[in-house]
């Protein structure tokens, strides 16, 4: 049996950073002997530790004072950045590795392609972006939001060698009117539509909800009545 992608969080002021830790191998623990009642094993060497905070924050962390994160006596090493569910977070949220992997996807991905722009039809070509190019760049997309203009502006080119890819475009070429003729939005607005599917998606459930817990009383209500 399997089970990737499980975390613990913790919030923790500076000066509490130590019992944070020592709460976090209680938890770890207590995962242990749960683990190890139902014949499950753990691998603690595929598991990552990492404390994530401004710059000065980090700065004033003592780390060698601090304690180790530890699973049935193996040390989780403190990282600067992890993958979580395909989603690089790293020490201090500015999404710079996620970016990067972003971008070395993407390009990986049009060198693969670059020699069929030619042979392949438009209608083809598009399926192909769709499906290679924009499922990367919209992955998880509503999720970094405090991206600076630097890396939007990085993501905009990413989804425009997309755009390169369908029409044959040089790389100085403008791609607004190809764009335009695809019906895709630029990078900053799709996020922000990406953003407003979400909330209104956890709106409707929301309201489910409260309408399932509105039927519910109704029944109890019916019962006590009768």
């Amino acid at each position: 049996m399997y089970a990737d992608d499980i975390q613990i969080y913790r919030h923790s002021t500076l000066d509490n950073l130590g019992s944070t830790v020592a709460a976090i191998n209680t938890d770890l623990n207590e995962i242990f002997e749960w683990s190890r009642q139902y014949g499950l094993k753990v691998n603690p060497a595929k598991s990552q530790a990492i404390i994530i905070g401004s710059p000065g924050m980090r700065s004033r962390v003592d780390w060698g004072n601090l304690p180790s994160v530890d699973f049935n006596g193996v040390t989780i090493p403190f990282c600067a950045s992890v993958k979580d569910l395909g989603l690089h977070l790293d020490k201090e949220l500015s999404w710079s590795v996620q970016v990067r992997d972003l971008s070395r996807r993407t390009f990986g991905t049009f060198r693969s392609l670059c020699r069929l722009r030619s042979i392949l039809p438009i209608p083809t070509k598009v399926m192909l972006a769709h499906s290679l190019f924009l499922s990367i760049l919209d992955y998880a997309d509503a999720s970094y939001l405090n991206l600076t203009e630097d890396y939007l502006n990085k993501l905009e080119r990413l989804q425009n060698l997309a755009i390169r890819f369908i029409f044959g475009l040089r790389k100085y070429d403008h791609v607004s009117e190809f764009r335009q003729k695809l019906k895709w939005l630029p990078i900053r607005r799709r996020r922000d539509l990406h953003v407003l599917d979400l909330h209104l998606i956890l709106r409707l459930l929301l309201i489910l909800r409260r309408s399932l817990n509105f039927l519910e009383c109704s029944r109890n209500l019916d019962r006590v009545v009768r």
